[in-house]
């Protein structure tokens, strides 16, 4: 059994250790045609006791997000986790994108250079006509 079992089970002891003592102060007792003698709660028990049930499990539900927040966080940083998956993508396509621009560059330059060359080679023509 580990912690956060033991925690919830103490918890619920705790709970039904209230209850019953709860139930036993506050109860009205009626007496059925057999001479049985019959305790009922009251509504405030009643309500008392919803209260209490409620408040144990927020704070056991608060202990479990707070448990699994961490585990999230430990899973993620870990080697080959989340983290290291989205470096390794966002790494990846900058290296890509780079590329990209050398090549667009490369090819700007390349043809800037022949239109170059082709206004050069129609003056000269236009010159020599």
């Amino acid at each position: 059994m580990n912690n956060s079992q033991k925690e919830y089970g103490d918890a619920s002891m705790e709970l039904i250790a209230k209850v019953n003592k709860k139930l036993s102060s506050k109860g009205e007792s009626t007496v059925d045609d057999n001479g049985i003698k019959k305790e009922e709660p009251c509504n405030d028990v009643v309500e008392e006791t919803v209260k209490a049930a409620e408040e144990v499990v927020e704070k056991a539900q608060e202990k479990a997000d707070k448990v699994i927040e961490k585990v999230a966080e430990k899973k993620e940083a870990a080697p080959n986790g989340m983290i290291d998956v989205f470096a390794r993508v966002l790494g990846d396509n900058a290296k890509v994108q780079a590329r990209k621009d050398d090549i667009r560059s490369k090819l700007e330059t390349a043809i800037m250079t022949r239109a170059s060359a082709t206004d050069a080679k129609i003056e000269t023509t236009r010159d020599s006509l």
